[in-house]
């Protein structure tokens, strides 16, 4: 995504592009992976010898519950703001590596099937939202306090 500077009116400028799922370079043993491309919209200004974007990029992405390992599908997206100065940049700034960067910084850390996950018995391997098992398990919440 290029930003051509001197294009930038009083009002701004609107950009938008879709970029390759695979532009972040997942391993492909991660679990998690992007099964949409990245749809980036950008607010572009200019104000005194700043270019600033504020970007919104979306997707989707699969992986697996942090707790019971259930495979999952999920919408993802994420602002975030980048700030050139002018001066440096003669007619455009190139922003694909910026942009490709803060994706890869938002990546989601863990996920879970639904907010109350149960997870799996740490006995039987039993996926506890799916049924009880036998064995009998402490009640704690989301910050381990039982």
């Amino acid at each position: 995504m290029r930003i051509q500077i001197r294009h930038i009116g009083l009002e701004g400028m609107d950009l938008q592009e879709s970029f390759p799922a695979d532009i972040i370079e997942i391993a492909q043993d991660d679990p998690l992976r992007f099964v949409a491309p990245f749809e980036i919209a950008a607010k572009v200004i200019s104000a005194d010898d700043e270019v600033v974007a504020m970007v919104t990029a979306k997707s989707s992405y699969a992986s697996f519950c942090s707790r019971c390992l259930e495979e999952i599908e999920r919408e993802w997206a994420v602002n975030f703001t980048l700030t050139f100065n002018a001066k440096e940049h003669s007619e455009f700034i190139d922003v694909d590596e910026d942009i490709r960067q803060e994706l890869i910084l938002n990546l989601p850390v863990r996920t879970l099937c639904q907010a109350d996950c149960k997870g799996l018995c740490i006995d039987c391997g039993e996926n506890l939202n799916k049924q009880e098992c036998k064995h009998k398990h402490a009640v704690t919440d989301v910050n381990n306090k039982p």
